[in-house]
Formats: structure tokens, C-alpha cells, sequence
């Protein structure tokens, strides 16, 4: 079970490029961090809908969340810098990076 989960907002870089960005994010990125960052165990992607409950300001049309399952969720900042600077996740101009928010686990419902 995910100890924690890890919130990353993303826009495509431009409009034109939205496909790329998916295929981009769903084959090489999240696969990267799944294989090269110790304690991420999934990446579930959405994007957010048209319909909504009133008008917002958000910091990205995609949202990703990552399952974290880690004793020490401190260390998670450093193993994505890690990884980064050992080139296992290299990134794309097809990505604008949103804030990046990790949230510790309260409670399941079923």
C-alpha cells in the first residue's frame, strides 16, 4: 500500500504538441521514474476535465500522481535529483513542469 502519493502538475509545451506530450510522459518519462526512482511504485495520469464546479486557477491541464511506498519520504527530492543527474530522467521541451507536492497517506475508505 502507498505510503504517500506525489502530485505533479504539466502542460504541453503548445497546443500542437499535446499528443507528443502524452506519448512523450506515458512511454519514456513515467517509465523512467518507475525503473530509476527507489520508492515510486505507479503513476496514474489525468487530465483536467472541462466540466467543473466553478472557476479555478490550477497550475497545469495535467496532473500525474505517483504512489510513493518509502519508510522516508524525505528522501524522494533526493532520489529524483539523483536520478536526474545521472541522466535516468531526461527531460523533454515537449513539457512545461508544474509544482511538484508530496502528500502523506490519512486514511483509505473502500
Amino acid at each position: 500500500m502507498a505510503k504517500a502519493v506525489m502530485v505533479v502538475w504539466s502542460n504541453p509545451a503548445s497546443p500542437d504538441r499535446e499528443a507528443e506530450f502524452n506519448d512523450w510522459y506515458d512511454t519514456v518519462h513515467a517509465r523512467d521514474v518507475l525503473d530509476n526512482v527507489e520508492g515510486i511504485t505507479s503513476c496514474t495520469r489525468y487530465k483536467v476535465a472541462e466540466a467543473q464546479f466553478g472557476e479555478m486557477e490550477l497550475p497545469g491541464s495535467y496532473v500525474a500522481y505517483y504512489d510513493v511506498d518509502t519508510d522516508d519520504l524525505a528522501q524522494i527530492p533526493t532520489r529524483f535529483l539523483e536520478a536526474f543527474t545521472a541522466g535516468k530522467l531526461p527531460m523533454s521541451d515537449v513539457l512545461v513542469p508544474g509544482p511538484i507536492v508530496l502528500l502523506d497517506e490519512v486514511s483509505r475508505l473502500s
